[in-house]
């Protein structure tokens, strides 16, 4: 969000055991990682050993005696929180204490540099003489077992401040001139999004986490609540963890992200520039990309998108191939007088450091599968049919404008094949150790359309946005999975799979997906003949022999285990707890639909 290159110079005040330190080190230029305990100082130094970086310098200190050159630093993380630093104080009370440690922080920050710090938002002020149950999970001071050199100070009293006003106040009398609050949701350990702590911003992330809830755990009332609280202005009941970005921001200093939000502005059209931007963030588990949503607080209804890559391997590759393909398809539906689907505009990429950025337009709607969970039940299957049936023709459409399109890369260009890791999965389950030699049985093969269809990669019902104004106008979104060389019904069981099987289940729960794909694929009941419906109507539409439909679905299945097992740093593939949890789900599918195939709807 700062736009750090590799000229940047970044401190880490409690690096423990270098989680942050080895992500910081792949995006700039030089890291030094403060560290008290002796025992996460030599862990992080195998880890970064281990993974060939070598542009950390390792500090074993305590944060309170940071002896560094002033002006010296572009970017300060501070990874543990005020709260930790207060209590390894011996001569002031808390709040003095954290006082001097944010006036040192800012000596060695530069005019231009930023701070990030977490602190705790908390209704009211603590301070108790007992110890906390556990240490942070990033080290600030010396734990037990640490070298007695370091001064501790085991009976000084733990504190947090109560709310991010105070911390806020705390920040302008240590001479921090510019502060940005984001609360982390859900929390800092596991964060997956960065709110800013505004109205518009809180509302629309709210009315997400509503839909979300319903789709998957049900617990929306609490959701609702927040969003009426949010709207009223009072976030500090339920934003207990914050994050701030904070800067000098002196006179002849640019404010924190103002590098980053030019280059940005550079790549906006006149009429998509924002008044009062504000910027929320999000990613997720296994994500591959970060997502930054710039919105306007002045309410003139303007909102673009920036996908940035991440520190892992092969995060700029995929945030690349997002941006060559959606300008693909955009230029390809230029040419079409009667598209089915329109895409966002692309507006332009560019690089600072090792971190890729790429622009585009907002979708306009709602994704498909949020907008269904906020129906009624009886309406769910209603609005299916009049979707449903939309978008295969957008899936026939997309497979028959694109085939033998040769810049998309094949499936089959990997150094893995799909059965090399179907072997590896079953491997490692028990279960599925005779599912390569069932699978070889039965008589069909992967990829039997050739080299030549081209297919979205991921059409889901969370990459279909609605207008609920007008549902028959969609937009598909996010195009970094865009494929050649799959089947030509690859999108529309992509799409099934994801409406009837992933949405009546949880997430990832293997069980109710294995019922629902059953009730689907191999049922006699709503879902299995809208199903049928849609297969054949697709089998019209692309020239198929309805015949084909059983072995187009079981290399389906084996293509998106495929697909989730690469997701995965190599590293960790041959080891089945590190697996992407849909990697499993979809064998058991596989394995399902093999054990089932005498009961398929269109069993040639």
């Amino acid at each position: 969000m700062f736009g750090v290159d590799k000229m940047t110079v970044a401190l880490e005040v409690g690096g423990s055991y270098g989680v942050i330190t080895e992500t910081l080190a792949r995006m700039v230029g030089t890291v030094y990682a403060v560290e008290a305990d002796s025992e996460q100082i030599e862990f992080t130094r195998v880890r970064l050993e281990q993974a060939n970086i070598s542009n950390v310098h390792l500090i074993h200190s305590a944060s309170l005696c940071l002896s560094l050159p002033e002006d010296s630093f572009d970017l300060i993380v501070v990874s543990s929180g005020l709260e930790w630093i207060a209590k390894w104080s011996q001569h002031q009370d808390p709040v003095s204490a954290q006082r001097a440690f944010l006036n040192r922080v800012r000596q060695l920050l530069k005019d231009t540099g930023v701070l990030v710090i977490r602190c705790k938002n908390l209704p009211r002020y603590k301070r108790s003489d007992k110890q906390p149950h556990s240490p942070p999970s990033s080290g600030t001071a010396p734990q037990s077992g640490s070298d007695d050199s370091i001064p501790q100070t085991h009976g000084a009293p733990f504190t947090h401040l109560s709310t991010r006003r105070k911390c806020q106040r705390l920040l302008e009398e240590s001479g921090f001139r510019s502060t940005c609050f984001y609360w982390v949701d859900p929390g800092y350990e596991q964060s997956f999004s960065l709110v800013p702590l505004k109205r518009s911003p809180l509302s629309r992330h709210f009315r997400n986490q509503v839909a979300d809830s319903l789709r998957f755990s049900g617990i929306w009332w609490k959701l609702w609540c927040k969003l009426f609280l949010g709207r009223l202005g009072l976030v500090d009941l339920f934003a207990r963890e914050v994050l701030v970005f904070a800067g000098k921001h002196t006179g002849t200093s640019e404010p924190p992200g103002a590098r980053l939000r030019e280059r940005i502005r550079e790549q906006l059209p006149a009429n998509a520039r924002l008044i009062q931007p504000s910027v929320s963030l999000s990613t997720y588990t296994f994500g591959r990309k970060n997502i930054m949503l710039f919105s306007d607080l002045n309410r003139t209804g303007r909102s673009f998108i920036v996908k940035t890559s991440t520190a892992g391997e092969g995060s700029s590759a995929i945030v690349e191939a997002d941006a060559r393909h959606l300008e693909l398809v955009w230029s390809r539906l230029q040419c079409q007088k009667e598209a089915k689907f329109s895409v966002p505009q692309r507006f332009g990429s560019f690089q600072i450091g090792s971190v890729l950025y790429s622009v585009e337009s907002c979708a306009p709607g709602m994704e498909l599968g949020r907008l269904l969970s906020m129906q009624p039940s009886h309406r769910q299957f209603t609005l299916l049919k009049e979707i449903l049936p939309r978008c295969v023709e957008i899936a026939a459409q997309l497979a028959l404008m694109f085939r033998g399109e040769r810049s998309v890369s094949s499936v089959r260009s990997g150094e893995t094949s799909v059965w090399d890791v179907l072997e590896i999965v079953a491997c490692t389950q028990p279960e599925f150790r005779h599912l390569v030699q069932i699978a070889r049985a039965a008589n069909w093969n992967v990829c039997e359309d050739g080299d030549d269809w081209v297919q979205h990669g991921d059409l889901t019902v969370d990459n279909i946005m609605v207008d609920p104004t007008n549902k028959q106008q969609l937009t598909l979104i996010d195009w970094s999975d865009m494929v050649r060389g799959v089947p030509r019904l690859y999108d529309v069981f992509t799409l099934l799979v994801s409406v009837f099987v992933k949405e009546r289940g949880k997430e990832t729960d293997e069980q109710s997906w294995s019922s629902s794909f059953l009730d689907t694929f191999f049922g006699r009941g709503p879902a299995a003949k809208m199903t049928r419906y849609l297969l054949v109507d697709a089998c019209s539409q692309l020239s198929l022999r309805e015949s084909c439909v059983w072995p187009s679905l079981l290399s389906f299945l084996v293509l998106r285990i495929h697909h989730y097992f690469l997701r995965v740093h190599p590293l960790f593939q041959a080891n089945s707890s590190f697996f992407h949890p849909m990697t499993l789900i979809h064998a058991r599918l596989l394995h399902l639909a093999l054990r089932n195939s005498e009961n398929f709807l269109l069993r040639p």
